[in-house]
């Protein structure tokens, strides 16, 4: 059974769809910014590190989806990819963030670099304060130290924040 599949909308483009069978649950989960053989980290695809990320993650993501009644959305993780530069993670989720515009989705930013997550949502303010995100919603599962800046990034920005401790 393969982990990932091609996206089949154009709702998201390069996002990856994950199965029940990587996220625990029947439900649409998108993975955005896998590495890619173009990229610098030398690593490509849904990777078994990643792949390990995204099962710790789940749990805690659908427990908050069913605590704030958020079930019918579609979840959106993105990797902030540690082996990339601010500048390639920031645009890729510039480019994402601009296709969830007017959307009903979660977005989920994971990686095993809660640094990386921090500085990259941190840059794309500027310009995502203007691209009405007032419908998505902001989930960060992280360090208790990231809780208020990024509640402060996702305001900005007009998503609502929900935030879970994890240790």
């Amino acid at each position: 059974m393969s982990a990932i599949s091609q996206l089949h909308t154009s709702a998201v483009s390069g996002g990856f769809s994950l199965s029940e069978h990587l996220t625990g649950r029947k439900a649409p989960v998108y993975i955005n910014n896998l590495p890619d053989a173009r990229g610098d980290s030398g690593l490509s695809g849904c990777t078994p590190q990643l792949q390990e990320l995204i099962r710790d993650v789940m749990p805690l993501v659908w427990m908050m989806m069913d605590r704030h009644q958020l079930q019918e959305r579609a979840v959106q993780l993105f990797y902030a990819n540690p082996r990339e530069s601010l500048v390639y993670n920031t645009q890729k989720l510039l480019k994402l963030m601009q296709e969830l515009r007017g959307s009903n989705h979660v977005l989920v930013p994971v990686s095993a670099n809660h640094s990386m997550i921090f500085h990259t949502l941190r840059q794309v303010v500027p310009c995502a304060r203007e691209m009405h995100l007032e419908d998505v919603s902001l989930f960060y599962i992280g360090d208790q130290a990231n809780r208020n800046p990024l509640q402060a990034i996702s305001s900005t920005c007009d998503m609502s924040f929900y935030f879970h401790a994890q240790y």
